[in-house]
């Protein structure tokens, strides 16, 4: 994948407009408010034409994420249901908090969670997965505490990462107290991942619930494996993210495993940071929260080399990350050294890889004309590493969504409120046409 022509212009551009920003600001300030509405009103134009390439569009609806106009929010919210620019144009519905949008977001996960065929972690439909996934966290944004139903009817047919980012969400809503009894139900449900019951615990403490049960029950699963590189968005790990304004894909951090202490569990992703951050730096975090830099960002899942490592190079990548975790490593601002001794986020994952005899990417992307590594170019290098649990194999090769998931989602629900003599139903809850002789 080689960077796309007038890359390198399109740095400079930016970094010498970024540098403007830190006039004074009496500098501009007569003509500012025209030049700012002249500005949204061309970003407008430029984003609603169809006839633009998606690239052109989407670094114009990024540019109008910060607006609260009335008028430009209702024009852009049709662009949430825009196949070409749906995944940016979902990810900004959220920055906006755009209320008129919530409609198209909601479909977004509906027409993708029923989606004939598999769907897979990454692999079927990215740009769809990722609208999904962008449509979720967005739907988080807005607050609205009327999506709470809608959030829990979306779960049980959702893999462990959808189900990572619908808990975020609900623990995002103004009036969640509706989420504490069933995030309690998922947090102590041995079949749920441990990744997704440390989300629900997280959330729980987040949302000011008591964040632990007595005498917790392991899981079947973890969800992912050591080793696993961690995917999150926004320009984060390197300037550079920006320049693939579709796909928001923009830190890794390496996934430890989990631990379970003081009732209940909890992730070990290990990161590199700017050193402003909190914590900073090479650091060891145990949050979503700290990793997707305050809920800031979506959860985009997890992903491997292609050679895929070894059960040994595994555990070595996982110890090696908690060690160089509390070093105090430093983060390169200019990304001169992504690989160390200061590291920049992509650097840091390469190098952890390449030290147990894995490369992820091809060193031709961190040298000469390729230099230096971005995340989406990281990213697109890797293979998908998750199950989805969102079908059920049937004769012939094909699959079909689970029959279970709308009981399980009414069975979940009651005994979060202590009803447990719930069964199921002879007859299923979905309907069905009757077979034809």
């Amino acid at each position: 994948m080689a960077k796309r022509p007038g890359f390198f212009s399109a740095v400079f551009i930016s970094l010498f407009l970024a540098s403007n920003s830190f006039a004074s600001p009496d500098a501009n300030r007569e003509t500012g408010a025209a030049q700012d509405a002249e500005k949204v009103r061309t970003a407008l134009t430029e984003a609603l034409d169809s006839s633009n390439s998606p690239d052109s569009r989407c670094r114009a609806i990024t540019l109008l994420g910060s607006s609260r106009d009335v008028e430009v929010k209702k024009a852009m919210a049709g662009l949430a249901a825009d196949p070409e620019v749906q995944v940016c144009a979902t990810r900004v519905m959220g920055e906006q908090r755009n209320e008129f949008s919530e409609e198209l977001l909601v479909r977004n996960v509906e027409d993708y969670l029923n989606a004939a065929g598999s769907k897979g972690p990454f692999e079927d439909n990215l740009k769809k997965r990722l609208s999904a996934i962008n449509s979720i966290w967005a739907l988080g944004e807005l607050g609205n505490p009327q999506l709470m139903d809608k959030l829990f009817s979306f779960y049980d047919s959702a893999d462990d990462i959808i189900k990572v980012n619908l808990i975020i969400g609900m623990g995002k809503l103004k009036d969640n107290s509706k989420a504490a009894p069933y995030l309690y139900s998922i947090a102590g449900d041995p079949r749920e991942t441990e990744i997704v019951r440390a989300t629900a615990f997280e959330i729980l403490e987040k949302t000011g619930s008591p964040a632990r049960l007595d005498n917790l029950v392991p899981s079947k699963k973890v969800g992912a494996q050591k080793g696993d590189i961690f995917w999150t968005g926004g320009v984060i790990g390197s300037i550079f993210s920006s320049l693939s304004p579709d796909m928001p894909i923009g830190h890794p951090g390496i996934f430890a495993g989990t631990k379970t202490e003081d009732g209940r569990i909890k992730l070990v992703i290990s990161d590199c940071v700017p050193d402003y951050f909190v914590p900073p730096g090479v650091r060891i975090v145990h949050s979503w929260y700290y990793f997707t830099h305050h809920y800031k960002y979506p959860y985009y899942g997890n992903r491997t080399s292609k050679t895929r490592p070894t059960p040994s190079q595994r555990n070595a990548i996982a110890n090696l990350v908690l060690k160089m975790g509390t070093q105090g490593l430093r983060y390169d601002n200019l990304h001169l050294s992504q690989k160390g001794p200061k590291f920049d986020c992509v650097g840091y994952a390469e190098h952890i890889y390449e030290r147990v005899g894995l490369d992820p990417t091809d060193s031709s992307y961190e040298t000469g004309m390729g230099w230096p590594l971005t995340p989406y170019e990281q990213f697109d290098s890797l293979v998908a590493n998750a199950e989805s649990d969102m079908v059920e194999q049937v004769p012939g090769g094909m699959t079909t969504p689970s029959n279970k998931a709308p009981f399980q989602t009414v069975k979940r629900f009651a005994e979060s409120f202590g009803q447990t003599d719930v069964s199921e139903p002879e007859i299923s809850l979905e309907t069905a046409p009757e077979p034809v002789n």
